[in-house]
């Protein structure tokens, strides 16, 4: 062993509880920053496996009646595809899930519907088969085809080269596996693993949305395209400008305040999370967890620097051994810290991030080797701190900290009571979110999808099953209500058409609210109180007068300081008015913090719909019932694949990820700190006496 190794341990040794408390300044900086480097390197960093992305862009909507962009219809997505000339290509895609059976066990899987040259476009190598999926278009009979993933054909497959030309049963459709994607392809979503990739020509036989493919009011479909050579977003953009003309002009009822625009293909990579906003927290969290690293590293400098009788001076190689191992032991603390608390921390994601997604806080080699970086250079702070303050006590310096790091040790402190300040506030505002109206019933109700479309079911054999649904569900013991809704509350995903009262002068602009289609139980069920007129009944048929219940907010907006019970309005595009049959309660439909939406109920008995959400309020714990009551329904057809069993306990909860993230990350900053600054202050005391 080298003199300087030799020192460098005999110190360890010696004072075992300055290096142990050194270690634990080092593990409470590197815990946190792991799992943010974790969550930015799966968000941000990791390669998207398309080619060129720098010419890749997101063509989105814009239209002043909704907030935010917008996707597009089929027919507006045709009409700019035949129209552009900046682009080398322009595909439309939609995500969706699917019940995957045959050989393994049942899953349910995201995949998407492609238009022509989808893939192609974005540049994605097969390793089987030539991955040409059939073209719109082509009868749905001849285009039951199926790209799939190489993480899924690894896993489902075991990477058998004989599965190409393999069926896949999705649905309870038989598929035809056409192609293997090359490794390191996993389209443009980041949140949704995407499985495998169906030809748009499916899309109006096997979409649950399959009846609204040609209408120009349903926008449902992402779009992407390739800039040409020689080309920018700035002159795609005007291009696109001439096209928005000329689609308003054309088709004003729909389009009529409608635009086209262009963003980098990143906007596309969280789904529906605003990009920007996350990566500027992001970099924010970054910035305060080098922050942490940086005191960290001038504390444990401190500890190391306090006289000691057995203590060695004048090694600076020696005093740099121990900062450096004492760093890396913290680190490899830290690392374990990450690795056993992710799970929990993980779970306070939002509900719309799946459990199937490629973002998450597991440390990947890149984050292995920052943090290796960031270890050494800790390492020789906390060594360059502690020589100093040797080097100061040697030369006869007066004795407590110079005042660089006096000044340090106050910020510390400031920096730890603002930090419990902020804590406090921000658990202050998640109680405050909490204790939020809903407007609607949260516990002791559960809920489950069930789309009988996807098990091939016409509309007179899904109303069918449906009413024998309800009819077993409510025999289930413990539950006192059932009921069928096709929106789901707290979901950002929904239908959004435009309305207009009867009577509007033409100049007046059509009014975006959102709907649902439920059945007479689904007040009752969720405590929904009607505060006028009546509710939906299992006497609105298609054989009487199209009705609604629509919510306070939308009755205000059409008619304001009226009744409007008894009055008509239209949904744009629909030929038949809906008279207004009741009023309900205004609630919260996508988010706690949400303004008033506009909102309003159609009947099951007049308008159809294919998936339907099962709602049961129950008596005691509603979870622990959730299998009895897939089982009861199962009953009316084994083949039936539940989708989404929870309680609305649940969903309330993860809408509460915000808050609860934010309040218990300033809660772990609070603790960081204060330990750098507890640890900061008594490393001061404690030279400032012995030097004495």
């Amino acid at each position: 062993m080298t003199p300087v190794l030799r020192a460098a341990s005999n110190e360890l040794r010696r004072r075992p509880g300055v290096a142990l408390l050194a270690a634990v300044v080092f593990a409470a900086a590197f815990w946190p920053s792991i799992l943010l480097l974790g969550l930015v390197d799966s968000a941000f960093l990791e390669p998207l496996g398309v080619a060129d992305p720098g010419r890749l862009v997101v063509v989105q909507g814009k239209d002043g009646r909704h907030p935010g962009v917008l996707p597009h219809s089929f027919p507006n997505f045709a009409d700019l595809r035949q129209r552009q000339s900046c682009f080398d290509g322009v595909a439309a895609s939609r995500t969706f899930g699917a019940f995957l059976a045959g050989d393994g066990a049942p899953e349910f899987i995201f995949g998407r519907f492609v238009s022509d040259g989808y893939l192609q476009l974005l540049g994605a190598r097969m390793a089987l088969g030539s991955g040409e999926l059939a073209p719109e278009g082509t009868d749905p009979g001849a285009s039951e085809q199926v790209v799939i993933s190489h993480r899924f054909w690894q896993r489902r497959f075991g990477g058998d080269p004989a599965a190409l030309g393999k069926t896949l049963e999705l649905n309870h459709r038989q598929f035809r596996i056409v192609g293997v994607s090359a490794p390191g392809f996993d389209d443009l979503n980041r949140v949704t693993v995407t499985e495998f990739w169906l030809p748009m020509s499916l899309f109006p036989t096997f979409s649950r949305l399959g009846a609204f493919f040609g209408d120009r009011d349903w926008r449902i479909f992402d779009v992407v395209a390739r800039l040409k050579a020689g080309v920018d977003r700035a002159g795609a953009e005007r291009e696109l400008a001439g096209i928005s003309a000329q689609l308003r002009r054309e088709h004003p009822q729909v389009n009529e305040t409608a635009e086209l625009v262009v963003a980098p293909v990143s906007v596309a990579e969280l789904g529906t999370f605003d990009r920007p906003a996350l990566r500027r927290g992001a970099l924010q969290m970054l910035g305060v967890s080098t922050l942490l690293v940086l005191l960290a590293a001038v504390g444990a400098g401190m500890l190391l620097a306090l006289p000691h009788p057995s203590a060695a001076s004048g090694r600076a190689a020696a005093r740099w051994l121990q900062a450096t191992a004492l760093a890396l032991l913290g680190g490899a603390f830290g690392l374990l810290a990450a690795l056993v608390t992710r799970g929990t921390i993980w779970a306070l994601r939002p509900v719309t991030i799946p459990p199937q997604t490629r973002v998450d806080l597991d440390p990947s080699v890149r984050v292995l080797a920052v943090l290796t970086v960031a270890i050494l250079l800790a390492g020789t702070l906390a060594a360059a701190v502690s020589n100093w303050l040797e080097t100061r006590r040697a030369a006869g310096r007066p004795a407590g900290l110079p005042w660089p790091l006096l000044g340090t040790t106050g910020v510390q402190v400031v920096l730890a009571v603002a930090a419990i300040a902020g804590a406090a506030i921000l658990l202050r505002s998640q109680w405050a979110y909490e204790a939020l109206p809903l407007g609607h019933r949260v516990d002791r109700v559960v809920v489950m999808s069930i789309d009988v479309g996807s098990q091939g079911y016409d509309e007179a054999r899904g109303r069918v099953f449906f009413r024998d649904a309800l009819e077993r569900a409510a025999a289930v013991p413990r539950v006192e209500s059932v009921g069928l809704g096709a929106d789901r509350p707290l979901n950002f995903a929904g239908a959004f058409p435009e309305v207009k009262r009867e009577g509007a002068p033409d100049g007046e602009p059509a009014l975006a609210a959102r709907r649902n289609t439920v059945t007479p139980g689904f007040f009752s069920t969720l405590e929904i109180p009607i505060v006028a007129g009546r509710p939906l009944t299992e006497e609105d048929t298609r054989d009487s007068t199209r009705v609604a219940v629509i919510n306070q907010t939308l009755a205000a907006r059409l008619w304001p300081g009226e009744e409007a019970v008894g009055r008509r309005f239209q949904v744009v595009g629909s030929p038949q008015p809906l008279t207004v049959a009741g009023v309900a309660r205004d609630a919260k439909y996508r988010d706690l913090d949400e303004a008033p939406q506009p909102y309003f109920y159609l009947p099951l008995g007049q308008f159809w719909e294919r998936r339907m959400n099962l709602y049961a309020r129950v008596q005691g714990d509603g979870k622990a019932g959730l299998d009895t009551l897939a089982a009861a329904v199962q009953t009316l057809d084994p083949r039936l694949h539940i989708v989404e069993r929870m309680s609305l306990a649940e969903i309330y909860n993860g809408s509460l990820w915000r808050p609860r993230l934010l309040a218990r990350v300033s809660g772990i900053f609070a603790l960081v700190t204060t330990l750098l600054a507890g640890v900061a202050v008594a490393a001061w005391w404690a030279g400032r006496s012995r030097s004495r």
